[in-house]
Order: C-alpha cells, then structure tokens, then sequence
C-alpha cells in the first residue's frame, strides 16, 4: 500500500506531516471509517468534510486529505479539490483489481437487471456482489443505500471487501449523476449494460442529448471494455451509433433481438436462447439484457439459459 508521501507525489498533493503513514483504507464519510483509515475531508452540500475530523478520528482515522491548510492531530494531506482524486486515491489503497466489474446505466430498469444479473452470475458458479439503488452486498455482509451509486471511495471499499470475501464478480448500477461527479473513478468495467433514456432526470440535465451524453461517459474505452445496448428505443440506437468500444445491441440486426412471447423470452441473433418464464413486458426486457450482458462476460448461452429457469423472479423495486 502507498504512503501519504506517495499518494501525494502521484495527485499533487502536499504532505504537511506524516509522509511515511500508510493508511488502510480510505473513506469520504466519517460513518465508514475503520481503523488505520486516510478520511477524505471536503466541502459537502451542508457542511465541510473537516467538521466531523473527530468522529473520523474516533473510529480509528489516521491520516486526513483536505483542502483546508491547518495543523491536525493525525498525518494530513492538503489538494485544492479532494473530490477530484478521491476515486483515484481510492484505486491505489484499496485492492479492487482482482474483481471483475460489471455496470449497468439507463433510466429505468437498472436495478432490476442488476438484480436479475447477480443471480445468474451466482447460478453460473461466480459469486458475485452487488451495487444497487436498493441494496449493497459484499460477501456475506448487506448495506443499505443511500446514492444509487455510492461516493468513489465507498464503491471501491465495497469491492475490496468483496475482494476479501472472494468474490470474483460485481455489478454496480451507474448512475448519470455518478458519472458526472466522479463517483466511478478508477474503476473500469469488463462489460456495461444501457436499459433505456426517459424524461426522469432533466431537471439535472435539462435535455434528452445532455442526459444521454452523460449515459455515454460508461461507454468510453477508459470506463469500459465491452457494451451491451438496449436498442429499442431511439436513445439506445443513438447511442449504440455513438459509442466506440466493442458492442452489441439488443435490437433488430445488431447482435441479438428479443421476440416478443406471451411470457417467458426468446433472444436471437448472435446467440439464441428461449426461456419460458412467468415473466412479460419491461421486466422480460429487463431480464433479457441480463442474460446478454451474462453471455457477452463469458458464459455459453445454453449455460445462461439454463441458469435463467433457477433463478427468483421477484426482485426489490423502488416503490418498496
């Protein structure tokens, strides 16, 4: 693990003392700190990162990153803006590499198809770990949420804890706001999955263009390795066109397509795969990006179809 005289030399920071301390872990939020911890201490919507210094210290911090120069009973690191590198210092402390990310974007459906994705990855023999609007799972501990996607450093100590647990897989559900506020810095996903664009969020982003540009930022080469697209709409095709790392669409000849059952769904096209399920509608869609997303990470399709027929169905929404 880098020190603080390390971490400062990488993202110009300043070390003001304790350049040989080398931190633990890292954490934005005092309520997530553990012993030997560096606490991130910056400007928040409501107060300042700093007033709650104590607390941090209490719960074991050993170490500060600030804005704000002054002299501290722990080892302190001063950059101008700690947000901007939180997620990168985040990414040297926290040992995230050995596990497979997988990110699923859109207005609608995210958490669903995260759920849905979860299950079949375990059903498959992968354990994986989960990072939604509604619940956090990292090995056999469960979080409550409290952002659709957590702060930078929270979602890289989730992973490294599934990481300590084993886990080889997780799927984060991105949110636009995580990806315009650096929430998923330092991190880069084997495969990422798009649902859909709807009016939800245009009082963050005032139009359609401006949200989707920001549903984009997943799919560069930087943030991704592979995209599965939702293309039945004219925002998923837009930014199927749009996009340049290796795809595949879920929609008429690009890749696969989903024929409409009564329930259940049959996909076809790069691969097929027919499943008979209690199951209709955007959920059907929901379940077949899913199982796309399950076969572009690896799995054979009769393997994924298979795993469809075992998994619940039933998953948590927001009207819960």
């Amino acid at each position: 693990m880098p020190s603080l005289g390390e971490l400062g030399a990488k993202f110009g920071a300043s070390v003001s003392e304790g350049a040989d301390t080398v931190p633990s872990g890292v954490a934005i939020g005092s309520n997530y700190i553990e012993p030997g911890y560096l606490f991130i201490a910056a400007q928040g919507a409501r107060a300042h990162g700093i007033d709650f210094l104590d607390d941090a210290i209490a719960r074991g911090a050993i170490a500060v990153l600030t804005d704000r120069e002054g002299e501290y009973p722990v080892s302190s690191l001063i950059h101008p803006d700690p947000r901007s590198i939180a997620g990168l210092v985040a990414g040297e402390i926290f040992d995230t590499s050995k596990v497979a990310l997988i990110g699923i974007t859109g207005t609608n459906g995210k958490t669903s198809t995260a759920f849905y994705l979860q299950r079949l990855l375990v059903q498959l023999g992968q354990d994986s770990g989960l990072i939604t609007s509604h619940q956090q799972l990292a090995g056999s501990e469960v979080f409550d949420s409290e952002l659709t996607t957590p702060e930078a450093p929270r979602l890289h100590q989730l992973i490294h804890k599934m990481s300590q647990a084993n886990q080889q897989t997780a799927v984060v559900e991105v949110s636009a706001q995580a990806l315009t506020r650096n929430r998923v810095q330092g991190l880069r996903f084997k495969v990422a999955g798009f649902t859909n664009l709807s009016r939800d969020h245009l009082d963050d982003y005032e139009t359609m263009d401006a949200y989707l540009s920001a549903k984009e930022q997943l799919f560069s080469p930087s943030l991704s390795e592979t995209a599965v697209i939702g293309c039945e709409d004219e925002w998923g095709r837009a930014l199927y066109d749009r996009i340049r790392v290796p795809k595949v669409g879920l929609g008429s000849g690009l890749g696969y397509e989903l024929a409409p059952l009564q329930t259940g769904l049959k996909i076809s096209g790069k691969a097929g795969l027919e499943a008979n399920l209690d199951i209709a509608g955007p959920m059907a869609k929901n379940l077949a990006l899913a199982a796309v997303m399950a076969i572009e990470s690896g799995f054979a399709p009769a393997r994924v179809e298979a795993a469809l027929h075992s998994i619940n169905l039933q998953v948590p929404g927001r009207l819960e």
